[in-house]
């Protein structure tokens, strides 16, 4: 009787040992950001890529009402320019808008209004993606984004500086975020 206990109490030390374990790694896996990096989408970036350059898109309450947009494009790791934009929605919520500032303010209007999409593909509550329905497209019949330029850059386009129309999540801002594609 005394071997079997020995036996059990020693069987409970080693299940006690490996649940500690089991914990430690959890709380470090959950810590570390590994799994679980998204952020609240006041805080969220979102990107898209092409050979060149990095655009990406953030609000100050991310694509709620009342949030001001910034636009803005890295280039190996320097800020080319910066637009400004702001969020309104239809009767409060249903459907809402990105006013986008332009660049020439056709028949007096400063903002080119196009609809947002955002798409929350793993059911966590936070935008994947983003989607500016036609910005691109909008955008080039009123000059662009207005920009401000850094850095030394600055181009003529013919359609003025024209945003992507679809942005995937990038990561959390804090530090230097936009990285720019090297």
């Amino acid at each position: 009787m005394l071997l079997w206990l020995a036996k059990q109490e020693g069987r409970q030390a080693m299940l006690r040992k490996f649940i500690i374990a089991l914990c430690v790694f959890a709380g470090s896996v959950l810590t570390s950001g590994c799994c679980f990096a998204k952020c609240s989408d006041d805080q969220a970036i979102w990107s898209a890529d092409n050979n060149t350059a990095r655009d990406i898109v953030y609000g100050s309450k991310g694509f709620d009402y009342g949030s001001d947009l910034i636009f803005e494009e890295w280039r190996k790791g320097k800020l080319a320019w910066r637009g400004k934009g702001s969020v309104t929605c239809s009767n409060g919520a249903s459907i809402c808008y990105a006013q986008i500032e332009n660049a020439k303010q056709l028949e007096g209007a400063s903002t080119t209004d196009v609809i947002i999409e955002e798409i929350d593909a793993d059911r966590d509550g936070h935008a994947d993606w983003i989607v500016l329905a036609a910005a691109k497209q909008q955008l080039s019949y009123s000059g662009g984004l207005k920009v401000q330029w850094f850095n030394g850059f600055h181009e003529e386009a013919e359609y003025g500086v024209l945003i992507p129309n679809i942005y995937r999540f990038l990561t959390c801002r804090g530090g230097s975020p936009l990285m720019g594609k090297q």
